[in-house]
C-alpha cells in the first residue's frame, strides 16, 4: 500500500467519526476531541480514557456550531494532494453533509433562546418557510471544485451557529418594495390586514426615509431592524437542513450543464422576524403589518425568483 493509500485511509476512518449518532456521544465532543488532536498525539491510553469519558459524563456536552463544522472543520484533513481523480474524496465530503444535515433543532435550545432574547419593547412575527425552502449566504466562498462538496456559501449566525436572515437583509427587501412600486405600498397601507383601519394620504416617500433613514428623528428614535431568527421545526425529528441542487446553463443552453450541490434551509421552518419600531407617519402596529405583508409577497434570501425564500404567515401577536 503506498503513503498516498494510507493517508486517504486515515482520513476516511477520521470522517466515520463525524457520522452523526444520536445514541453515542454529541457532536461537541467529537469536536473537542478533534482540536485536541491536532494540537499534540495521543496514545492509544489516553485516547480509550477519552472515549470512556465521553460514554459515562452524565451531563450531555452542547451539540456543536454548524458554522463551524460547514466553514472550518468541512476541509480540515482532506487529503487534496494526494488525490488524483475528480471523484475520489467525493465519499468524504457526502459523509460530511451528512453530518451536517442530520442536525436537529430540538439540540439547539439554548441557541434559539438566545437569539430570540432581543431589545425591549421589540415587535415581531413569524412565517413559515413553504416548499422548495430558503437560502441565504450563497455569495459566501465554500468550493474547492471537488465533487459530492456544497459548492455555495451559507450564512450562519457567529455565536449560535444556527442559520439566521441578518437584519439588513430585511431592511434591504423591505426598502426596495418602496423603491420599485410607491403605488404597491400604498396599496397595502389602504388594504391592512384583518380588522385594521386602511390608511390614505401619506406620503410614500416621506415614509419611506423616516422609516429607513431616520429622517428628522434622532439616532433613538429611529427604526432597528433585527436578525429574524430560527424559532421552530415542523419537520420530523426537527430536521431544519437539507441540500438541493441548481443547474446554471451560461450563455450555451444547448452546452452540458454541471449540477451545484448546495445546503438550503427545508420548508416547514419557522423564522422570528424581529424590530424595534417607533410611531412616526403611520403607528407601529401599521408598521408591522406592512413589513409583514411586503415579505408575504416578496420573499427573502437568494433565489426567490424560482421559489425559494417564500413563507405562509402566523398571527401578529398583540402589541
Amino acid at each position: 500500500m503506498t503513503d498516498r493509500d494510507n493517508k486517504l485511509k486515515v482520513v476516511q476512518g477520521g470522517f466515520a467519526d463525524l457520522k452523526y449518532n444520536s445514541d453515542k456521544s454529541s457532536d461537541s465532543s467529537l469536536q473537542d476531541n478533534n482540536l485536541s488532536k491536532r494540537d499534540k498525539p495521543q496514545n492509544s491510553d489516553s485516547k480509550k480514557k477519552n472515549r470512556n469519558k465521553a460514554h459515562t459524563d452524565e451531563k450531555p456536552l452542547s451539540p456543536a456550531n454548524i458554522g463551524w463544522l460547514y466553514y472550518k472543520d468541512y476541509y480540515y484533513g482532506i487529503p487534496f494532494r494526494c488525490v488524483q481523480k475528480e471523484d475520489e474524496l467525493k465519499p468524504l465530503f457526502e459523509a460530511k453533509n451528512q453530518v451536517i444535515k442530520a442536525r436537529q433543532l430540538s439540540q439547539y435550545r439554548e441557541e434559539v433562546e438566545i437569539l430570540q432574547a432581543g431589545f425591549e419593547p421589540m415587535q415581531w412575527f413569524e412565517m413559515t418557510t413553504v416548499y422548495p425552502g430558503l437560502v441565504t449566504g450563497l455569495g459566501a466562498s465554500h468550493e474547492t471544485h471537488r465533487e459530492g462538496e456544497y459548492k455555495l456559501g451559507f450564512y450562519f449566525d457567529h455565536t449560535t451557529g444556527l442559520p439566521i436572515i441578518p437584519g439588513s437583509s430585511v431592511k434591504g427587501v423591505l426598502r426596495s418594495a418602496f423603491k420599485k412600486s410607491p403605488e404597491y405600498i400604498e396599496y397595502l397601507l389602504e388594504n391592512p390586514l384583518g380588522d385594521n383601519a386602511p390608511i390614505t394620504g401619506i406620503d410614500i416617500d416621506k415614509l419611506e426615509k423616516e422609516i429607513f433613514d431616520g429622517e428628522g428623528l434622532s439616532p433613538y428614535r429611529r427604526d432597528v431592524f433585527l436578525d429574524a431568527v430560527i424559532v421552530s421545526s415542523k419537520n420530523k425529528d426537527t430536521l431544519f437542513l437539507a441540500d438541493d441542487f441548481i443547474t446554471p446553463h451560461g450563455e450555451d443552453v444547448f452546452k452540458d450543464p454541471i449540477p451545484l450541490q448546495f445546503l438550503k434551509i427545508l420548508p416547514q421552518v419557522t423564522f422570528r422576524f424581529q424590530f424595534r419600531l417607533n410611531n412616526g407617519l403611520i403607528s407601529i402596529e401599521s408598521k408591522t403589518i406592512l413589513f409583514k405583508l411586503i415579505l408575504t409577497d416578496i420573499g427573502i434570501g437568494a433565489k426567490t425568483n424560482v421559489g425559494y425564500g417564500k413563507f405562509k404567515t402566523e398571527p401578529i401577536p398583540k402589541l
